[in-house]
């Protein structure tokens, strides 16, 4: 950033014009009597032939262009000794395994250099050490001149939280200023059983029929799961039966299990209850579910 008063300026050249599309206008209110306001301006290249040369657009409201106020603003991209691909590495949220070896999840990065000449590269582990959650494969190597590399980033949540850690890359023997910092970001979030609808709805019957409903019961992140339930008896114990046709087992290979309720009475009941279902620690999932059986010929006249 320099002053265009600046004998040194005379001779550059005039400031490029831009589109009236391409501008952007912000306002901002500055309160007397407080510290100095820092205004922050990223530059991000996109080739090395487009160099910028112009004047920073800052005015007073009411006052118009206030000569103290103006900078002229000069950018050059340089070529990169070192290609990162992508800069930041974001996993999303993804499920916290339950099991004995639960699988981390993986990213690629691509790497390239294209100098003329063979570089060193290396990544600081101590971040990774310190956020127990991110690995990367290899961390460091020797990349030859005009080649790329593949390099694999894992991630593996141990608790239903964000994850940052942004990771200094160093160049030859660069030790003090990295040369760029790849940012990585997830989410780790629990494992869940969930079901294929809001509630379960026996059909209307009469006496002593059976009323039978079919449902089913899937998850996210469970490696070998048993299904235990339990049917919840605040109004007294119900004649609801549960059958699980093709076994009650989830696991990696079988996300979701059909079951099959029903329920058989001699006397009048209506009723609505929940069916919990619970996972090995204990955790519950719950799904509503009602019946009707009548004799009366208004309750049960679809049947």
């Amino acid at each position: 950033m320099t002053d265009p008063n600046d004998p040194d300026e005379e001779n550059e050249e005039e400031t490029e014009e831009y589109d009236e599309d391409s501008k952007r206008y912000v306002q901002l209110s500055i309160r007397p009597g407080i510290s100095p306001f820092e205004l922050k301006l990223k530059y991000t290249p996109m080739n090395v032939e487009d160099p910028k040369n112009f004047l920073l657009p800052i005015k007073l409201i009411g006052f118009g262009e206030t000569e103290g106020l103006t900078r002229r603003i000069k950018a050059v991209g340089r070529k990169p000794r070192f290609f990162c691909d992508p800069t930041i590495v974001n996993f999303k949220t993804k499920v916290i395994s339950k099991g004995q070896k639960p699988l981390p999840f993986h990213n690629d990065i691509q790497i390239s250099n294209p100098d003329l000449k063979p570089i060193k590269w290396r990544i600081d582990k101590e971040v990774f050490e310190k956020s127990r959650v991110f690995q990367m494969n290899p961390t460091e190597g020797v990349l030859e001149a005009n080649n790329s590399s593949t390099v694999r980033v894992t991630f593996n949540p141990l608790e239903p939280e964000e994850y940052v850690a942004k990771v200094p890359l160093y160049l030859d023997d660069e030790k003090d200023k990295p040369y760029l910092l790849i940012e990585f970001r997830g989410e780790g979030a629990d494992a869940k059983i969930f079901f294929d609808r809001r509630e379960v709805i026996l059909p209307t019957v009469p006496l002593d029929i059976e009323s039978r409903a079919s449902f089913m019961v899937c998850h996210n992140g469970y490696e070998n799961q048993a299904l235990n339930y339990k049917i919840a008896n605040e109004v007294g114990k119900l004649p609801i039966k549960l059958q699980f046709p093709d076994g009650n087992n989830l696991g990696v290979t079988k996300q979701k299990v059909k079951v099959e309720a029903s329920f058989t009475f001699s006397s009048p009941l209506s009723f609505t209850t929940f069916i919990d279902f619970f996972d090995d620690e204990g955790n519950k999932f719950s799904i509503p579910i009602s019946g009707t059986t009548d004799n009366s010929l208004f309750t049960s006249y679809g049947f």
